[in-house]
């Protein structure tokens, strides 16, 4: 191995203990989306369930079945995120923040809520969308086309939530760097 190989696989192994972490433990990325992937399922059984019952047997319409059962899905994640997935991550709401007596604080559980509420609740619009270009669009079935349609914003909510609720950049501007 050269010493410019060496150089390399060093500066690799110290990002890699920086980000805090071995390869596969619980704490790595990877864990932290295996985490994450098991509440969104508990969320899409949630979405799944209560917009069945609210279009399926009471007759809701289809985007306020929709809305209502993502927000239920969505409070369920946070909580299961925030206590499980992400605990002890680095990062605006880290352990650390989670005594901050200022409501309106940046570390504080309300505004992470608040971000993790408009990050998701981004990601609702875009699936209601989907959904019914699915459903009413293609003809699929609704319950499937909803399906499809959490897969598809399961991507763009943990991707944002990690890196602005959990990690270590907090405001939109982070994302261009």
């Amino acid at each position: 191995m050269s010493g410019g190989d060496r150089q390399v696989s060093t500066n690799f192994g110290s990002v890699a203990a920086h980000e805090g972490a071995s390869r596969d433990g619980p704490g790595s990325r990877l864990g932290r989306y295996l985490r994450f992937c098991l509440v969104g399922g508990s969320g899409v059984v949630i979405d799944l369930g209560l917009f069945w019952i609210l279009h399926g047997r009471l007759g809701w319409d289809l985007s306020v079945s929709k809305m209502a059962a993502a927000t239920t899905a969505m409070a369920s994640n946070f909580i299961l995120n925030d206590r499980w997935t992400f605990r002890g991550c680095a990062g605006l709401g880290s352990d650390a923040d989670r005594g901050s007596p200022s409501l309106g604080s940046p570390g504080s559980r309300w505004a992470k809520f608040l971000r993790f509420a408009a990050i998701c609740g981004s990601g609702m619009l875009l699936a209601v969308g989907l959904l019914k270009g699915l459903a009413s669009g293609l003809n699929v079935p609704v319950l499937a086309a909803n399906l499809a349609a959490i897969a598809a914003v399961s991507l763009w909510n943990f991707g944002l939530n990690e890196r602005w609720n959990w990690g270590r950049a907090t405001v939109p501007g982070a994302l261009q760097r």
